[in-house]
């Protein structure tokens, strides 16, 4: 009785086995198992679907540089002198012109000392005045034999002294009244600030930045190219370019290209234009992308595209069947999102 038993057992588990190797031999036909990357579910006739036929079109390709928004013209603003800052009127974001006020110093030591070097220009003048008329009184004497050469010569000496010390105070006076306007201080470019660095009641002193200023009109988009693409770009090509974090492109153009190369990174600075500046500010993360080379490309609407987890499908129509297919994407450009596998030229999808 247990011989037939074991029997049974053998012969159940071997049609299993049958079975089993059957099926498997069903999956690995023409219908039936298909790569994971072209997995497709079929789904039942459709004729309302609007389909799109699936085309390979020539495209640029591109190296993307990565690099920062920077402004040609900035300036830092510091004092020439020492004083205290009585008052600040501009602050961080704010427009302002060319020789627009921004800092006023205080300005009683330096509105005294051009009282006083006034004063003693006043005092040169006039002893410069009476010089000359002795001078000129000698130098009269001195022709009638009325005057000995010794006084003449005395005249003479007393006149250059009086002249000299003149000159000497006028200078004096000129320093004084420049070191008077430094105590308002002004833009020297029309932009916007960055940022304001000091405070009313603060010291100001030369070589202390007290704010820094940019011209939105000169910001440009300053990247890294690898030096072995050098003949790839020249002045006036034109690129993709994007400061945007979610990708958003613009057209712009080379402005300017470094003519030296970075031995360390072995990279070369490229300039790029910003047709819009007012979105930009110097130290945002910026992309352009070269065209270097030229190639084909599949590309399909990104609506045509279903997430389904993690995997990429388009709904392929074929004999009027629609079917479920896994696909793998690359970029995406305006153009459309690019299919690496997954789909043919001339094939049907359906196109939302």
């Amino acid at each position: 009785m247990k011989r037939w038993h074991k029997l049974f057992a053998i012969a159940g588990a071997g049609a299993v086995l049958v079975l089993m190797l059957l099926w498997l031999m069903g999956s690995l036909s023409p219908g039936g198992k298909i790569a994971p990357d072209k997995a497709e579910i079929k789904q039942a006739p459709s004729t309302t679907l609007k389909t799109i036929e699936v085309k390979t079109i020539a495209f640029p390709v591109e190296v993307e540089a990565i690099g920062t928004v920077t402004a040609r013209e900035t300036a830092e603003i510091t004092s020439r002198i020492m004083a205290t800052i009585i008052s600040v009127n501009a602050d961080a974001g704010d427009t302002v012109q060319r020789a627009q006020p921004l800092f006023a110093l205080d300005s009683r030591d330096a509105q005294t000392r051009v009282m006083q070097a006034g004063e003693a220009v006043a005092s040169a003048e006039a002893a410069l005045e009476q010089a000359t008329l002795d001078a000129g009184r000698i130098e009269r004497l001195y022709g009638k034999q009325a005057a000995t050469k010794q006084e003449f010569d005395r005249s003479q000496a007393g006149l250059k002294m009086a002249r000299a010390s003149a000159e000497s105070t006028r200078a004096m006076l000129h320093e004084a009244e420049i070191n008077l306007s430094y105590t308002k201080i002004v833009s020297p470019v029309p932009g916007k600030v960055i940022d304001r660095l000091a405070n009313p009641g603060e010291m100001a002193m030369p070589g202390k930045p007290l704010m820094s200023i940019y011209n939105p009109s000169t910001l440009r988009l300053e990247v890294s190219v690898a030096e072995h693409l050098r003949p790839k770009v020249s002045v006036g090509q034109s690129v993709r370019a994007s400061i945007d974090p979610k990708g958003a492109t613009f057209d712009s153009k080379i402005i300017e290209i470094v003519p030296a190369s970075n031995a360390s990174s072995r990279s070369f600075i490229v300039r790029a234009s910003i047709p819009a500046p007012e979105t930009a500010y110097p130290g945002m993360y910026g992309r352009i992308w070269l065209p270097v080379d030229k190639g084909e490309v599949t590309l399909i609407p990104p609506e045509a595209l279903e997430h389904v987890g993690q995997l990429d499908m388009v709904t392929v129509v074929e004999n009027g069947i629609a079917q479920k297919r896994s696909v793998k994407t690359g970029k995406t450009y305006p153009e459309g999102v690019e299919i690496l596998s997954g789909l043919r030229a001339g094939e049907m999808i359906s196109a939302p």
